[in-house]
């Protein structure tokens, strides 16, 4: 099967769908999502854009270490998935309380 991609426009938003692609977590479709005004978008508003185009959809934004991050002014990469990555779902994969091992960290300034 080959990947033809998507390309979604609004007078807010542009979204490219770029491929699928085997990971991990199973099969993912690779988003790249952006405001037409290249500024920056809040978790809310990247969630409300993700989930009207995929409903009852999950995804996964990485954060990659310095050396292979891809910045591009404002552009969010997300990893679209048919069904909840297995260990990602906070509420039903979390740990019994009894196993529960948090931890704090302090952000270097």
């Amino acid at each position: 099967m080959t990947f033809e991609g998507s390309w979604m426009s609004s007078s807010t938003y542009d979204v490219l769908e770029c491929d699928r692609r085997p990971t991990s977590f199973g099969t993912a479709t690779y988003v790249r999502i952006h405001r037409m005004d290249m500024a920056p978008m809040g978790f809310r508003e990247l969630w409300q854009v993700f989930s009207k185009l995929y409903p009852g959809k999950w995804a996964v934004q990485s954060f990659p270490p310095a050396n292979l991050l891809l910045d591009q002014a404002n552009k969010y990469h997300l990893m679209v998935f048919d069904e909840a990555p297995h260990g990602l779902d906070i509420m039903k994969d979390a740990p019994k309380h009894s196993e529960l091992v948090a931890e704090y960290r302090q952000v270097p300034e």
